[in-house]
């Protein structure tokens, strides 16, 4: 009776022992390190009406996720994509869907990859749901935990903290020049055509390092597109509109990573519309908020490019999939870069140690060819925490 009981209790350990070393082997280990790798990148919308060949979202969201893993981000920050793209990186099943917000699954176009095995994600549609654009931010999920997150919305009043908000005082405004310009119309000359200006608005969080314990900060955005840039007025407008958003995400940034005087380590990653010479986004971005300021990493990567005041032609990140043709001009710069920042608790610098373009093709499908990933190259960011 006693070797029976003996014999039961062996066995039991050995399962209980079994299914700890299993739940233990399925479970990545943390890493542990100072450096960390960020990636901005402007996916690009889907147009089912205009988009031909390979820039179609079917034939190219494989190598969006392809040059993600050749990247190995620990964040992403995309813009522009619907839902239903994301869905498509997530599981790297095709996703019907669009502007409309529905989101159907194409089992047999699967590209055999996908984010979702080592990436969890955060945002909202510019919506305020899923149907708008989302600037999204995926980060890996067996390093990081989301300590605090959220999402706010540029307006012409300070930042809203929903969608609706913005738009209704949007609408207000567009309502007041209508109303203006037909009792004068000489304010035609001057008045600002709020219609032309979509929703923009910010996602970030707040993140833990499982393995330092360390704390960061994480922010991606996407300005105002200038539909105009031939013309000067209009374009000093759209200027001036991302200029006052740039100033409001600046503040947001210093009020949530500002410690006892200390800003906390920060990456911003974004499409900024205009390239890092534009004075008075450039100069909004980097202002000193309480002695302290966030540095643009691409600027520094290029900064004897700068004393000569341009840039080689391959700093463009807008390539129209392969096409550009000069067409801003020569040179070209770049439109998408990150900014970085901060200190941790201990007091030890948060730095770039370099930032590079990925100008890439990658497998759009299984056993198709390599293709674009997007009309943008994501733009990667590597730093670390250093007392030198």
């Amino acid at each position: 009776m006693k070797f029976n009981k003996l014999c039961a209790t062996l066995i039991a350990s050995s399962a209980t022992l079994t299914s700890w070393q299993v739940h233990a082997m399925s479970e990545a280990p943390v890493p542990i390190s100072d450096d960390y790798k960020a990636m901005t990148f402007n996916i690009r919308d889907k147009e089912p009406s205009i988009d031909a060949g390979n820039e179609i979202w079917k034939n190219r969201f494989g190598s969006v996720i392809r040059s993600i893993q050749a990247n190995q981000p620990d964040f992403v920050g995309t813009q522009e994509g619907y839902h239903s793209q994301l869905q498509s990186l997530d599981t790297g099943y095709h996703h019907i869907g669009g502007k409309i917000g529905v989101s159907i699954i194409e089992l047999w176009n699967n590209t055999e990859t996908k984010l979702g095995d080592d990436y969890a994600r955060i945002g909202q549609g510019d919506d305020g749901l899923t149907i708008g654009k989302h600037n999204a931010i995926y980060y890996n999920k067996t390093r990081f935990e989301i300590l605090e997150k959220g999402n706010r919305w540029y307006s012409f009043k300070g930042l809203k903290d929903n969608a609706l908000a913005a738009a209704v005082e949007k609408g207000i405004a567009e309502i007041a020049i209508n109303v203006g310009t037909k009792i004068a119309p000489i304010l035609k000359n001057i008045a600002i055509d709020f219609a032309e200006f979509e929703n923009r608005m910010f996602t970030y969080a707040k993140v833990l390092d499982k393995g330092t314990n360390r704390e960061l900060w994480l922010f991606n955005t996407q300005m105002y597109e200038n539909k105009r840039p031939e013309d000067a007025a209009h374009s000093l407008v759209v200027t001036a509109a991302r200029t006052f958003a740039i100033n409001q995400l600046r503040k947001f940034m210093f009020e949530k990573a500002m410690v006892d005087g200390q800003l906390q380590p920060v990456v911003l990653m974004g499409n900024f519309g205009a390239n890092y010479l534009n004075l008075p986004m450039s100069i909004a971005l980097s202002a000193l908020e309480n002695g302290q300021a966030i540095n643009d990493d691409y600027f520094r990567l290029n900064a004897r490019w700068w004393a000569l005041g341009t840039l080689p032609d391959d700093s463009e990140s807008y390539h129209a999939f392969g096409n550009i043709a000069g067409q801003f001009g020569k040179p070209v710069y770049p439109v998408d870069w990150t900014y970085s920042g901060g200190k941790d608790a201990e007091g030890t610098d948060f730095r770039r140690i370099k930032s590079i373009i990925d100008k890439n093709k990658y497998l759009g499908y299984a056993n198709g060819e390599e293709v674009f990933p997007s009309d943008h190259y994501p733009i990667v960011s590597e730093y670390t925490f250093t007392s030198e």
